[in-house]
């Protein structure tokens, strides 16, 4: 289907007509949610103007059809000039006419008849797989408008399609979690993939890369493969373990759209049979890090770097490497903020 779509659009182009675009005379949004937020950058047309005559706006998101989240702007939006339908991916914002609600999707859809494209969202998309969760949209902050920091990792947690008990029972390097959340063993959860961090559980890698954000402003991105690994960690280490030995390169269905905009890039992933996931190394290759510094950082149960570092100079020969990476040990992932700020002081990140 979309192959037929974008055969229509080059033939629209090629007639001369135009398509509606990204808007570069409206400000850019963004949407905060709890752990972060993500910028929205509006497509120019009469509904997102309509949507930004209401901002800010704090609105209340509930899944829809394992596909997207929706919520209900207090006034209907503005159709005048608005396409009639869109084909919407990863990350687009949109408004389905017939029902008056947004749409985020957090999965590719198909083509449909009265969704109105808004804009697109960029940005760690792992922050919207709450059930339901309250975002409040308006005006992207300064800071947040221009870093040039990319906090980008890679976590089992976001890439496994299972519920938090149906992970908990599927154990962790070193045998059994318990059978649910509820009758967890805590101990064994902090030698796990896993981290609990107040009431929020996190994938290790996203715990640190959360504590980097918190030092230096930067944007998170979380990597993610279109292919959903399996919820057992036997099973999951075995499915590592033949990525690594066959140099598979797993789809990504996450991007980052804006790249160039990055001057640092941090680079978090656990250690699979002492190198990184290889759906890291799809990621390193699918961006031009020319001049740019990348600095990495892993969680592990023991092997730390072990042989990654020696991939990532090979896949970074044209960026400013920084061997000086960060390894934090699973069991010690919970506590981690003091080492992970005394390491950026080392390397002169932050004061």
């Amino acid at each position: 289907m979309k192959k037929t779509l974008s055969l229509l659009l080059a033939l629209l182009l090629a007639a001369g007509l135009s398509l509606p675009a990204l808007a570069e005379n409206l400000p850019m949004l963004q949407l905060s949610v709890e752990g972060g937020s993500l910028t929205l950058t509006l497509e120019d047309n009469s509904a997102a103007r309509s949507l930004l005559s209401q901002l800010p706006l704090t609105l209340t998101f509930e899944d829809y059809n394992g596909t997207e989240k929706i919520a209900y702007p207090p006034e209907g939006l503005d159709l005048s000039d608005a396409p009639a339908s869109c084909d919407p991916d990863v990350g687009t914002l949109a408004y389905y006419a017939p029902w008056g609600n947004l749409c985020i999707f957090y999965q590719d859809f198909r083509y449909s008849d009265g969704l109105v494209p808004l804009g697109k969202l960029e940005g760690d998309m792992a922050l919207l797989t709450a059930g339901t969760f309250t975002a409040t949209l308006g005006e992207a902050t300064e800071n947040h408008t221009h870093s040039s920091t990319l906090i980008a990792y890679f976590t089992r947690l976001d890439n496994t399609e299972a519920t938090l008990d149906e992970i908990i029972a599927g154990g962790g390097p070193y045998g059994s979690l318990g059978n649910t959340w509820a009758d967890r063993d805590v101990d064994a959860i902090a030698s796990a993939s896993l981290t609990v961090m107040g009431d929020r559980v996190l994938g290790n890698t996203q715990a640190i890369a959360e504590m980097i954000q918190a030092e230096t402003g930067g944007d998170l991105f979380s990597i993610q493969t279109s292919q959903s690994y399996p919820v057992y960690y036997d099973d999951l280490i075995e499915q590592g373990a033949d990525e690594n030995g066959n140099e598979a390169r797993p789809p990504l269905k996450s991007s980052v759209a804006n790249m160039d905009q990055y001057d640092t890039v941090f680079l978090g992933f656990p250690d699979w049979w002492y190198d990184m996931p290889m759906a890291v190394c799809h990621f390193l290759e699918a961006y031009d890090f020319t001049g740019k510094t990348v600095i990495p950082f892993v969680t592990s149960a023991s092997s730390g770097f072990a042989g990654s570092t020696r991939r990532m100079q090979e896949l970074l020969a044209d960026a400013n490497f920084i061997e000086e990476g960060l390894e934090v040990r699973m069991y010690d992932v919970a506590n981690a903020q003091t080492k992970v700020h005394d390491w950026l002081v080392e390397l002169g990140i932050v004061p």
